[in-house]
């Protein structure tokens, strides 16, 4: 399995196209750069999902444009999901003067719950319920890749200050990543990847929650 980092926007949110032989999947387009642009162009083919770790806008402002390229099915959690069109729940009024609400016309094809276990092409998909920094935050599964969006970081964890945010779950969140039997390769919505045996030990968030 291939992963191509791209961090784009000014709050450097980190989108992920990772492929196999046969297919490809996103992960948050937050914002469409040249760079990513290219990319999603020569794949367009093959990239048969466009999954959403959570609805903040930096997250999402390029669903539109990758959707229009690829025709690829949109997932996010259900409780997200109305982000896609509303500039409040995005975040977008907010910060309005560096990103575009993508103002999608219908609700995602693929709503969420948690639990699931989704096929794009080869590329198999594990979805967890990550709630605490949005109600409807997930975490991505994929092989032996993490995909945490602004649940976890490097050293840190995603903030809960924001509309639907709860420190309370996203405590309880951590604790299932905690829980998984293996090690994983971290990817996070932001930073540097990293794995979940290092957060275990050293991301004071974990250490004091397992």
């Amino acid at each position: 399995m291939k992963v191509k980092i791209f961090s784009v926007g000014q709050l450097c949110t980190n989108c992920y196209i990772i492929s196999s032989e046969q297919s490809a999947v996103i992960i948050d387009p937050g914002f469409m750069t040249e760079k990513l642009r290219q990319q999603v162009e020569q794949n367009s083919n093959i990239i048969k999902g466009i999954l959403l770790t959570h609805g903040h806008v930096d997250h999402i402002s390029a669903v539109a444009q990758v959707k229009e390229l690829t025709d690829a099915p949109i997932a996010i959690h259900k409780a997200d999901s109305e982000a896609l069109f509303d500039a409040e729940k995005s975040l977008c009024t907010m910060m309005n003067d560096i990103y575009t609400q993508p103002n999608l016309s219908q609700q995602s094809e693929i709503l969420l719950e948690g639990g699931e276990t989704l096929k794009f092409g080869d590329i198999e998909v594990k979805v967890i319920h990550t709630p605490g920094h949005t109600d409807g935050g997930v975490c991505f599964l994929i092989d032996n890749l993490l995909f945490s969006g602004d649940t976890l970081f490097c050293g840190s964890i995603g903030r809960t200050d924001f509309p639907t945010g709860d420190y309370n779950k996203m405590m309880k969140s951590l604790h299932e990543l905690s829980a998984l039997d293996n090690d994983y390769f971290v990817y996070p919505g932001h930073g540097t990847p990293t794995t979940l045996e290092k957060e275990k030990r050293n991301n004071p968030y974990m250490v004091n929650n397992i």
